[in-house]
């Protein structure tokens, strides 16, 4: 049987005069098989501000999860893998306004995720990874 179960909830404050927002959630999510079970859960935080009327935005954010990985090995014994993941991300935005909507609209974007898996018994060594995207797109 499997089975594949996301919850997500958060509480957004936004501060309008000062274009900030700040973000609090928990997640939870579980995949499951014949074989294994993956459950992930933690805390995230994200904060956002705005410039020039929204023509610069800039959005950071940081999510904590605990990963627990059960295995059956047989039809009796269980073997339980935890690791945490942190999860730390920037995203940039530019997007000029224009005369003519009907134009279209440019925008500008480039993000930014670093992964960190710290070092456990059973991996004995960290994990980093970074992603980086630059984006360039035109709405019409």
């Amino acid at each position: 049987m499997k089975i594949q179960l996301s919850l997500n909830a958060g509480y957004t404050l936004n501060f309008i005069s000062s274009k900030t927002t700040i973000v609090i959630s928990v997640n939870r999510n579980q995949n499951t098989n014949k074989l294994n079970e993956t459950v992930f859960i933690g805390p995230g935080l994200s904060l956002g501000k705005s410039w020039l009327k929204n023509i610069l935005r800039l959005n950071l954010g940081c999510v904590y999860n605990e990963s627990t990985i059960r295995t059956n090995t047989n039809q009796t014994t269980e073997a339980i893998t935890k690791r945490s993941v942190i999860n730390n991300r920037m995203n940039f935005s530019f997007s000029p306004k224009v005369k003519n909507k009907k134009l279209g609209q440019p925008a500008l974007s480039m993000n930014i995720n670093y992964l960190i898996k710290p070092k456990t018994e059973v991996y004995p060594i960290p994990i980093f990874e970074f992603t980086g995207m630059v984006n360039l797109s035109y709405t019409f």
